[in-house]
């Protein structure tokens, strides 16, 4: 079956040919200008009285009618490819998804742990830096200090060399890839009752399947009114 499909792709798909024959069909040509005659007619629909009223329904039941025919017109100029599409989608679709599956994988348990242990190791040399600037600094402002109790001048006083803050590599090269370390701010939510209002979400599925059997604190019944062409 999978080298039939193949065969068949390969010797009789010519994709310029096949849409030039869809164009010359009738049903393709006249399609445009259909839409258009049935937009010029439903905007002049004006439901009012009985008479109107029959008017809408068979309006709406031809729409349903020309719809119908030209989905499956469409199905039957997508069959034989759709066939194709669908087995080469079957097979290299998962593939594709668990080669990405693995990157990531990789990325997050690998690189991603091994970067988040640089970041502790180079925010513990910022700590260590700034700690030691800070002591620097406390002893500049006191020899500062006893310079001003004393009369001197401050200008003799020597100000402190600062160590610069490491910023970290960032970007890993190698002769085939090179990996920049990103940091992305993400949440999770340990304890929904302390979250605002306006931040929690209706779950509209669950609420359609009982809001007609059971009453829902907080939610409203109403009718909307529609008509069901046959």
């Amino acid at each position: 079956m999978e080298e039939k499909i193949i065969e068949k792709t390969v010797l009789s798909v010519d994709a310029e040919k096949e849409i030039d024959l869809i164009k010359k069909d009738h049903v393709y040509a006249n399609m445009a200008g259909t839409l258009k005659n049935i937009q010029n007619r439903g905007d002049k629909i004006k439901v009012t009285d009985s008479k109107t009223e029959i008017e809408a329904i068979e309006f709406c039941k031809e729409i349903k009618v020309l719809s119908k025919k030209m989905d499956e017109y469409r199905k039957q100029l997508i069959k034989e490819p759709g066939e194709i599409v669908k087995f080469v989608n079957g097979y290299f679709n998962p593939k594709i998804k668990a080669i990405g599956e693995i990157e990531t994988i990789v990325k997050k348990n690998q690189l991603g742990v091994f970067y988040r242990k640089l970041e502790q190791i180079e925010e513990e040399k910022r700590r260590v830096i700034e700690v030691q600037n800070q002591k620097k600094l406390d002893k500049f402002e006191k020899k500062v200090e006893e310079a001003e109790d004393k009369g001197g001048s401050i200008d003799d006083v020597k100000a402190p060399t600062l160590k610069d803050m490491p910023t970290g590599k960032t970007i890993t090269a190698t002769s085939k890839a090179k990996s920049v370390r990103t940091v992305t701010q993400k949440w999770r939510c340990p304890d929904i009752s302390k979250v605002p209002r306006e931040y929690l979400m209706l779950d509209e599925k669950k609420i359609n399947a009982v809001f007609k059997h059971i009453d829902i604190k907080g939610i409203e019944k109403y009718n909307d009114y529609s008509a069901r062409i046959s």
